[in-house]
């Protein structure tokens, strides 16, 4: 079984069975994976327990061995905490995160890693602003045809709550193809939106 099936098992446990899955969730495969795992468990575990179990979550992805892994599945965390209402921690550890990827870090995997605490993060307004400014920011100062491709989508995805926001986030890209897609479909309904952090399909990373 590879670390991604232990992970679904562990995921797919979590809203039926929750101490069995924390149980498998120990046990699997690799800290990202392990991360995730636990950031289902603590997302559907008895409300006593949340934190506890988050802070775990986070405690295992600093084992990964670059700054990019020790973050990305932390956004796992993130959604977690915010669907359970536990706001106040997930304000910290979105503040911790951001703060880790001012460090030594590739632009483009700052750049990523910021796309999905991003969309971790948009449920809960506070957060999602946060991550939002810094987002908009490392994709601007970062010479990738990803960045603007990011950023294009997330100014639509903003311009489809607000249009105004939406447009000034594109108004601060250069002038690439990425742009001109972005506000031809500026005001239309989107594609797709932001991911289901726990509901795992194959690929899915």
């Amino acid at each position: 079984m590879t670390a991604a099936n232990e992970r679904d098992r562990a995921s797919s446990l979590a809203p039926i069975d929750n101490h069995a899955a924390l149980l498998a969730a120990r046990k699997v495969t690799g800290p990202w994976y392990r991360c995730q795992s636990l950031a289902a468990v603590a997302r559907y575990c008895p409300a006593k327990e949340v934190e506890r179990i988050a802070d775990e979550a986070v405690k295992t992805a600093k084992r990964e061995n670059d700054v990019y892994r020790q973050v990305a599945p932390c956004a796992w965390v993130v959604r977690a905490l915010i669907e359970r209402n536990r706001f106040a921690h997930a304000e910290r550890l979105v503040g911790e995160l951001l703060t880790q990827l001012t460090g030594d870090i590739h632009p483009v995997c700052r750049v990523d890693a910021l796309d999905i605490l991003f969309e971790a993060a948009w449920p809960y307004p506070p957060c999602r602003r946060r991550v939002l400014v810094v987002l908009v920011d490392a994709c601007c100062s970062t010479k990738s045809w990803r960045a603007g491709r990011l950023l294009a989508w997330v100014s639509l995805l903003v311009a489809n709550e607000d249009r105004a926001e939406g447009q000034r986030i594109l108004d601060r890209m250069s002038d690439t193809k990425h742009k001109r897609q972005a506000q031809r479909q500026m005001g239309q309904p989107l594609k797709y939106g932001v991911r289901g952090f726990f509901h795992y399909r194959p690929g899915d990373s």
